[in-house]
């Protein structure tokens, strides 16, 4: 009972993120569309060790793939600079052709924040945070999971941290799925 109970808990608190998906994900789009130029994107997770650290260098990559010159790509995170990505996300990105290696974490900044021309989030309180941090300014902020092509149980890009390495594949497709769009809308 108490697992079933649980389980309607989730589905409803979730229900707005997937029905609001296609909305939000058009939405996102068309501001990308009207948003010119995008010359400095930052991604942001909790750590910068895996989702973050992860979702720069597949974007960079796409760029580089696109031949979008000129972006400046940086990754950041909210806790413990200096860390090396996570030994998981360092092998499932490896097998992905993306050498996370020399990643190193860092702290986000509030006048790179302020500076830059995206900013892009895990989860609606990462975005609640980032606006918190740049205060006097309006930056350009949005949840990468709102980019996914496939529908969503959350928002939320889900932290593979402390979980097995399916997870981590799971959720760098993900985070694969929605790049792929970024680099679309940038692209317009």
């Amino acid at each position: 009972m108490r697992d079933r109970v649980r389980y309607w808990a989730r589905m409803v608190r979730h229900a707005p993120d997937q029905l609001l998906h296609r909305y939000r994900r058009h939405q996102v789009l068309q501001r990308l569309k009207e948003q010119r130029p995008i010359e400095r994107v930052v991604f942001v997770c909790h750590g910068n060790i895996n989702r973050s650290a992860y979702a720069a260098a597949a974007f960079a990559r796409a760029l580089e793939a696109e031949r979008c010159d000129g972006i400046i790509v940086r990754s950041a995170g909210f806790v413990g600079p200096g860390r090396a990505a996570s030994e998981l996300a360092q092998r499932v990105a490896m097998r992905r052709g993306i050498d996370l290696s020399q990643h190193q974490s860092r702290l986000i900044d509030a006048n790179e924040l302020r500076t830059a021309d995206l900013i892009v989030v895990m989860s609606t309180s990462q975005r609640r945070s980032v606006y918190r941090i740049a205060r006097q300014s309006d930056p350009f902020v949005i949840v990468l999971g709102d980019l996914d092509s496939e529908p969503i149980a959350r928002r939320t890009v889900q932290d593979p941290y402390g979980h097995p390495e399916e997870v981590f594949v799971q959720v760098f497709d993900r985070i694969d799925r929605c790049i792929a769009q970024l680099v679309r809308g940038i692209r317009g």
